[in-house]
């Protein structure tokens, strides 16, 4: 059984520790330098090798065990604010444009494990339910602006 609380990363105990890379002890030239091994400062440099820029990767621990490796792997559009207060809070076309980058960058991200020939990405429906019978208009609201914004959204009652 799997201890959450323990503090070790749930990949770790999963896959082990897949790669590991030296310690940079010298002083070296490049052209870039990215700060932080986790899934942001990977995907740059998946960027920065694609267009041959030289570049080097470094981390004060090791490659992926910061925040990234504690993750629960689940990745969403979603953001933690709904678009309709989101919309109230910074306008509508500020925050289709947030939601719309969120699952513009899912879709990247199938494709870049398809160029790595990585066969762990899978994609699942997500379900957004209510809690409350109280909650049924501000679903129906929150999928109704989902829509109008182009992003894949349908509607399933208690029936």
């Amino acid at each position: 059984m799997l201890d959450l609380r323990s503090g070790v990363p749930y990949w770790l105990v999963k896959n082990g520790l897949p790669f590991q890379y030296p310690k940079l002890r010298e002083s070296i030239t490049t052209d870039v330098a990215v700060l932080g091994g986790g899934i942001s400062g990977a995907l740059m440099s998946f960027y920065l090798t694609k267009a041959g820029i030289d570049h080097v990767v470094v981390d004060a621990r090791t490659i992926g065990m910061g925040s990234t490796a504690a993750s629960t792997g689940l990745l969403q559009y979603e953001i933690d604010v709904s678009l309709t207060d989101l919309a109230e809070k910074i306008g509508l076309s500020k925050a289709a444009r947030a939601y719309t980058l969120g699952v513009e960058a899912i879709s990247e991200l199938k494709v870049i494990a398809g160029e790595l020939q990585y066969d762990g990405f899978k994609s699942k429906h997500s379900l957004y339910y209510a809690a409350r019978k109280s909650d049924h208009d501000f679903i129906k609201k929150e999928l109704l602006i989902r829509q109008q914004q182009g992003i894949k959204a349908e509607y399933v009652s208690e029936d």
